[in-house]
């Protein structure tokens, strides 16, 4: 009989998987401009996170979880400059 915890390691696996290919196709789509390049940064430090959150459940280390919450502070920094830049274009000042 396989346990929850059984079934949760694999799935955490198979979404880890799908998120390092969102990654690769976001860096194959949108590396060329300055812009696109952010959203790529971006979106592989929350990659990062991720990851950190997943070993910090395995390994309980506190420093598990500050690095997790670094990435997500620099992640999410550079997901509101995308989106004020972005808004700033739209509204045309």
């Amino acid at each position: 009989m396989v346990l929850f915890g059984e079934y949760f390691a694999v799935a955490e696996g198979i979404a880890l998987a799908t998120m390092i290919f969102a990654l690769i196709i976001l860096y194959k789509i949108c590396w060329k401009k300055k812009m696109f390049r952010k959203i790529v940064f971006a979106y592989f430090f929350f990659l990062i996170s991720t990851g950190f959150a997943v070993l910090r459940e395995y390994l309980l280390w506190d420093a598990m979880r500050i690095a997790e919450h670094a990435c997500l502070v620099v992640s999410s920094s550079l997901f509101l400059y995308i989106t004020y830049v972005a808004h700033r274009n739209l509204a045309g000042d």
